[in-house]
């Protein structure tokens, strides 16, 4: 005791104290792991939102003809590109009526018939995309003149098993590239 002046002395039982100790060390550390979570799911639905970005929705087409096909024959859709001409080439799934591929002949629109939608391009490119940090591919993309998804990976060391189906069926291909690191 010091001259004038109390001291106050704390008595905690030592299974006290560990589980009061515990228990601080579960919130303190829990409350890192909360703060990793909300992070990664804030990351998920940004990257949902992207990925649920429709690329024809803003209506802007190149030609009335090219956003009636995505508009009224949207199931035999899948993109369009310029060819080495500068001519808009409209990219149509196999089944194709007749009609569709008569209104374009007759506007002189040139098309190609591939074997998968745009519907079923987006699909595969999502549900990869979701994933990519587990495959660590260096991008990936649509293609709608090769009418893939493409992938892009640093080697040949990465585990493609899991999209091996996707490889098989043709609607996926992959390359091996140079990670890109911005400067």
């Amino acid at each position: 005791m010091i001259k004038g002046k109390k001291v106050v002395s704390l008595k905690v039982a030592p299974i006290k104290f560990n589980v009061i100790l515990v228990i601080g060390l579960l919130l303190f550390f829990g409350s890192f792991t909360l703060i990793k979570v909300y992070a990664l799911e804030s990351e998920n639905d940004i990257l949902r939102n992207e990925l649920n970005y429709e690329r024809f929705d803003d209506g802007n087409f190149p030609n009335v003809y090219i956003k009636l096909v995505y508009e009224k024959y949207n199931i035999f859709f899948s993109g369009y590109y310029l060819d080495e001409n500068n001519n808009y080439v409209v990219c149509l799934t196999e089944n194709a009526p007749t009609e569709l591929t008569d209104i374009l002949t007759n506007e002189s629109i040139q098309f190609i018939k591939v074997t998968y939608s745009y519907a079923q391009l987006k699909e595969v490119f999502k549900i990869i995309s979701l994933n990519i940090k587990e495959y660590n591919f260096i991008s990936i993309s649509l293609n709608f003149k090769s009418n893939k998804v493409e992938i892009t990976v640093i080697d040949d060391s990465i585990d493609l098993s899991r999209i091996k189906t996707y490889i098989d069926l043709g609607i996926v291909s992959v390359s091996i590239g140079e990670e890109f690191t911005a400067y």
